[in-house]
Order: structure tokens, then C-alpha cells, then sequence
């Protein structure tokens, strides 16, 4: 499980994510949560067979450490960090490492397979990564920067921070965002999608802006004002699932 803790009622003010036991909160914390929210992080469909086992070695040599499905930070890979050569994926798994970022933000490069040895690129560099299930069809050709199958990135922080959701090509409305409706300061857009975000609503109608790259900062007029949206796919026009075939979310109408 994870516990996400928040200063204020409705989710609102600073907050602070703990993924383990705490017998007592530190002064800034004690006594001072207004609202909590409790996530499984465990994904939908999750198998205990399905791991990766991470080593320090070319050819799967050296120290290793079995990982499940989940988010691992620099602190959480310990002796792996900066020290993973080779990898054996197990299950309908892929691997998205960081080589910039201790805490899974920014940048990443998605591995669909084993690897023997790493390249220079990434041998003794990843200093964060994220296990995570394989969409049907395949993954985004080897980057989360483009391909099918891309998903886009919201975070509740700028410069890529805070909590996340990434959302393959569909529609939004403020429901299916959940917590994140009217809480996204950042996003990453694959260079083959765009994003079009309903300002102020939460039924994909009204005002509304078209993003077609990562911004590490929303400006005002958008910061913690997107209500819902639309992950498109810029080479595909058609419905995505999210509502029944042939009809569109009133207020939307896909242009050539």
C-alpha cells in the first residue's frame, strides 16, 4: 500500500507520500493531516510470477535483486543504484529507467526486453525505474518520447513532480481523472500525441488548449485548472474506448 498524507481538506497544501511504516511523524506532520489518500500499488492484473531480476554484471553476473511491478526510487535501489548491467524480464513486463532523476521524473527510455548488457548510455548509470505491465498490442517501440501505444504523463507538480497518472490515447472527463481533476501542473507528451485540456470543466466542453509538447510548467491560466481532456494520437482521429463507438463527448469534434 501507499499513503499519500495532505495539509489541507480536499486534498489540498503540501503532502508527503510514505510507502512503509512509520511509528511516529516528525514534528512538520504529527497532528497536522487533513485529508489522506490509501492506494494499492499493485496494478490491475497483478501476477506474483512476473518480475525482473536486476544485476551489476554483463550476462546476468554479479549481485542481483528480484523486482516486482512498482515505482523504485534511488534510495529504494540501494546497491543497484548506478550498478544495474543486465536485466531478465519475466512475464508481460517492461522496464522505463532514469538515468537524470532519483525519483522516476522526467526523462525515462523503456526497455520491452532482457538485456544482456547494457550500453554505455545506461550500464551503471540508471539511478531510478519503473516495472510496469506491457499494454496489449506492444509497447511504444523502445521510449516513452514516441511510437504506438504512447502514453501521456500529469503530475500535481511542476518540473514533473508529485503524484502521477499516465493516460493512453482516450477521453477524460473529471471522474476518470479522479484526484487529479483540477491538480495537474506538468505534463509529458510523447511526439506522438497531443492533449487537449478543458479548462474550468470537467465535461470536455468550453475553453479549452491544445498541447502538443512536455510542459515542465503549466502557466496560470492552466495550472491546477484542467477539469477534463483528450489524449490523441496524432496519426489516428478515431474513438479510443473511453466512450461508446461513434459517439463523441459533446463539446469535442476531431479536426483533420
Amino acid at each position: 500500500m501507499r499513503i499519500t498524507i495532505y495539509e489541507h481538506d480536499d486534498f489540498k497544501g503540501k503532502s508527503k507520500t510514505f510507502t512503509s511504516t512509520v511509528t511516529c511523524l516528525d514534528n512538520e506532520w504529527n497532528d497536522m493531516a487533513s485529508s489522506i489518500v490509501v492506494e494499492s500499488t499493485l496494478p490491475p492484473g497483478y501476477n506474483p510470477n512476473d518480475y525482473v531480476i536486476f544485476y551489476n554484471d554483463c550476462y546476468s553476473k554479479g549481485y542481483s535483486r528480484s523486482l516486482g511491478p512498482g515505482t523504485y526510487t534511488a534510495a529504494q535501489l540501494g546497491s543497484l543504484r548506478e550498478n544495474i548491467s543486465s536485466f531478465m524480464i519475466y512475464g508481460n513486463l517492461q522496464v522505463k529507467v532514469y538515468t537524470a532523476s532519483e525519483n522516476a521524473t522526467g526523462y525515462s527510455y523503456t526497455f520491452e526486453q532482457s538485456q544482456n548488457c547494457l550500453g554505455s548510455i545506461y550500464n551503471d548509470r540508471i539511478t531510478s525505474l519503473v516495472i510496469e505491465y506491457r499494454q496489449a498490442g506492444g509497447g511504444y517501440g523502445g521510449g516513452n518520447y514516441g511510437g504506438g501505444n504512447a502514453v501521456a504523463a500529469f503530475y500535481t507538480d511542476c518540473n514533473f513532480r508529485g503524484n502521477s497518472i499516465h493516460l493512453v490515447p482516450g477521453y477524460y472527463q473529471g471522474d476518470k481523472l479522479g484526484l487529479f481533476r483540477y491538480d495537474i501542473s506538468s505534463v509529458e507528451i510523447p511526439s506522438s500525441l497531443r492533449v487537449k485540456v478543458f479548462v474550468n470543466n470537467e465535461n470536455l466542453s468550453g475553453s479549452s488548449y491544445t498541447l502538443t509538447e512536455n510542459q515542465n510548467c503549466l502557466s496560470y491560466s492552466l495550472n491546477d485548472r484542467i477539469g477534463s481532456l483528450v489524449v490523441e494520437d496524432k496519426g489516428y482521429g478515431g474513438n479510443y474506448g473511453n466512450n461508446p463507438p461513434g459517439q463523441q463527448p459533446a463539446g469535442y469534434h476531431l479536426c483533420g
